[in-house]
């Protein structure tokens, strides 16, 4: 079964504003700075950047009665069902004071490390910072997911 995801409105608008600061500031190397290589080289490591954030956000999940696949356009994350011990629907308040400790934060969605100091380190493949799933393997690691019909999404799990 296939769970589309979308961005939040807080992704959206940031996503937007890295969008155009990125395009500004390479526009604005090229017509300022033209007598060195400094604009070519901040240009690529912008474009870099943001290329590598948008080949990592996640796209949408598959599950099946083996995995569940987290689908990224560079690289899926396969996750087996015989590791997964509970899967449940966190409310935004319950992770409000998450800190990102590796990962991204608004750009394309909210992916990669997390702390909190209730639940602990967590591995983030969402799109919003609402209707949160969080996955808990028999060996402790949590995923946060962010389907957008978690209801189906757990009740497949726990077919």
């Amino acid at each position: 079964m296939k769970y589309t995801v979308s961005l939040d409105t807080l992704a959206v608008v940031i996503t937007t504003c890295t969008t155009l600061l990125f395009a500004g500031a390479i526009i604005w190397q090229y017509t300022a700075v033209q007598e060195t290589a400094m604009p070519s080289i901040v240009s690529l490591l912008l474009i870099g950047i943001y290329l590598f954030i948008f080949l990592l956000r996640p796209v949408y999940y598959t599950l099946d009665s083996r995995q569940l696949v987290i689908h990224r356009v560079l690289n899926n994350v396969v996750i087996e069902r015989s590791r997964i011990s509970t899967v449940s629907l966190l409310q935004e308040k319950q992770v409000r004071g998450s800190i990102r400790t590796f990962g991204v934060g608004g750009l394309f969605g909210y992916f990669g490390r997390f702390y909190h100091y209730g639940i602990g380190g967590m591995i983030w493949y969402a799109t919003r910072r609402n209707r949160l799933v969080l996955i808990v393997t028999h060996d402790g690691q949590k995923i946060i997911v962010t389907p957008d019909d978690t209801e189906a999404f757990i009740s497949a799990f726990n077919q």
